[in-house]
């Protein structure tokens, strides 16, 4: 809906407690102007605890690159098969007619929506990267998509739906899927081995 009543050019999708670091709009749509076939811009999150304000690192953890760097959609396939922990929503500002143009946010996919979006948009448009901290990322224990992470069952269920919308999505790889589930399958792993007491 707030897409849908969104009037910009430009749109930025948040969780209620991330924040942008200064200069971000600003850097962010200066490089929209030098790249304007791009789907989306982003940068690196600063992570931190919600709970307790500590810092617990800096997203991506690989960078695609160590400058501002404009990716085709056949590179960021490329990119894909490498990692695809890229793009955060909270350090992303997107074309608006392009998230149109994808179908928004599809509900049925839960805390992976804003992931699948980035994704598409990124598929056929590319995007630009930005290799400095350009928002706040806060971590609760017991938010939406941890919470999704945490419980393989539900990791499942969000792994067949997602995989349902790469199959029939021509703007996806048809590889994708497999390293979609393998990745997500390690990810949940490595959440339960870090859980106190261990999951």
């Amino acid at each position: 809906r707030g897409l849908a009543a969104a009037g910009g050019t430009f749109v930025y999708f948040a969780a209620a407690d991330d924040w942008v670091l200064p200069g971000f709009f600003a850097s962010a749509l200066s490089i929209f102007a030098d790249h304007p076939e791009a789907g989306l811009v982003c940068g690196e999150s600063y992570l931190v605890s919600g709970r307790t304000g500590e810092h617990l690192g800096v997203r991506p953890v690989v960078r695609p690159s160590n400058r501002v760097t404009y990716f085709s959609p056949a590179q960021t396939a490329e990119l894909l098969q490498r990692a695809d922990n890229w793009i955060l929503t909270g350090s992303a500002l997107f074309a608006r007619d392009r998230v149109v143009v994808a179908g928004g946010f599809v509900s049925e996919l839960g805390s992976f929506a804003d992931g699948y979006l980035a994704r598409k948009v990124a598929l056929r448009h590319g995007f630009c990267f930005v290799p400095r901290l350009m928002a706040t990322w806060q971590v609760f224990d017991h938010s939406v998509s941890r919470g999704t992470a945490a419980d393989p069952v539900e990791t499942e269920r969000v792994i067949a739906r997602a995989i349902a919308y790469f199959d029939q999505d021509a703007a996806f790889p048809r590889w994708y899927g497999d390293l979609f589930r393998r990745r997500l399958r390690f990810g949940t792993a490595r959440l339960a081995v870090t859980t106190t007491p261990i999951n």
